[in-house]
């Protein structure tokens, strides 16, 4: 069970949405999508025309907990996807666009970039990679609170009312567009002794906070590191070579008993926005916690090379989102030949 947020499911232009309200709060939405216009005129069939594609979720990482004014705390949107289909992660997709969010703050609150999941690599036809988001997954978000904000004291903190508007697609033989308008509250108390790691109070426990705490536990653990530069680089290590409009990113993993867990295989996950990898469906996996991958660098490449370093398969994954500066170049990046070889 979910704890009170908003729940909006999957909205498109073709469907009809059935909001339910229910006593503690939580609101519910439902879909039922008629069948999205396939490539060349065709419908897709199968029984999950007549179902519920996706539904989203929104609301404080931990329901209950106040954040201190002047410090920070946790929003999560939260997805479920019917089985057999995908949505997309923020990274160098062929042909998949990621989900997006907008958001509505009030004053003296602010954002920061959101953590998504290990993304599974999917290949479609032509070789066509894409990283994608399947089941259920979250997406945890940082609020910053300035100290300005109006707090109260630790029993009775200030509602503060922020929402977000997702627009994602889902995906399998066509893609259904989705969007949700959705809106969650959070407490805030003033800073004060013994505040600054808030803490519900045992006299006053949060409804549902066991089966909760079991539920946060399942969104850290598919979440990837996000360290300090010097702690990841006690972790992941790297070095360019090559000269011209093509090099070479050499990564490596110190990660003990990696072969006993079965993290011996190694991937990275490009974000978007970076330098495009030449071959990412063959140069961005390894074993033995190493890889070797093309990138087209030239002058005014925009950089740095970010994403997430993905250790393991299956539930023994384990990942560490990375940024590595660019090397010195003076050439421009032109076509895609590679002379790296």
């Amino acid at each position: 069970m979910l704890a009170p947020g908003v729940i909006g499911a999957l909205m498109l232009a073709t469907a009809s949405a059935v909001i339910a309200h229910r006593p503690d709060g939580v609101q519910r939405g439902s879909t039922q999508p008629e069948p999205a216009v396939a490539p060349g005129g065709q419908k897709p069939g199968g029984q999950e025309s007549d179902q519920q594609l996706a539904t989203v979720a929104f609301m404080p990482l931990q329901p209950g907990v106040p954040i201190v004014a002047g410090g920070r705390g946790w929003v999560v949107v939260e997805f479920s996807v019917l089985p057999g289909w995908h949505t997309y992660w923020p990274g160098q997709n062929a042909t998949g666009a990621p989900v997006s969010m907008t958001w509505k703050l009030p004053p003296g609150l602010k954002v920061g970039a959101p953590i998504y999941p290990l993304p599974t690599r999917h290949v479609g036809d032509g070789d066509l990679l894409d990283y994608v988001l399947e089941g259920k997954f979250a997406v945890v978000v940082p609020v910053e609170v300035d100290a300005s904000v109006a707090g109260g004291p630790l029993g009775e903190p200030v509602l503060h009312e922020i929402g977000v508007d997702v627009e994602y697609l889902v995906c399998k033989e066509s893609c259904v567009p989705g969007e949700a308008s959705l809106r969650t509250k959070i407490g805030v108390v003033v800073p004060g002794k013994g505040q600054e790691d808030v803490k519900p109070s045992p006299a006053t426990p949060v409804a549902g906070a066991d089966a909760r705490a079991k539920e946060i536990k399942e969104i850290w653990s598919g979440l990837p590191v996000v360290a300090s530069s010097a702690e990841r680089d006690r972790v992941v290590s790297h070095r360019w070579s090559g000269a011209g409009p093509v090099r070479r990113l050499e990564i490596e993993v110190a990660f003990r008993g990696a072969e006993e867990d079965g993290r011996n295989t190694i991937e990275f996950a490009p974000f978007a926005g970076g330098p495009e990898l030449l071959d990412a469906l063959t140069d961005a996996q390894g074993v033995d916690g190493k890889l070797s991958m093309r990138l087209k660098i030239g002058t005014g490449t925009a950089g740095p090379v970010r994403g997430v370093v993905i250790l393991g398969s299956g539930q023994k994954r384990i990942g560490y989102q990375v940024e590595f500066p660019l090397p010195a170049t003076t050439s421009p990046a032109k076509g895609p030949k590679d002379s790296g070889h």
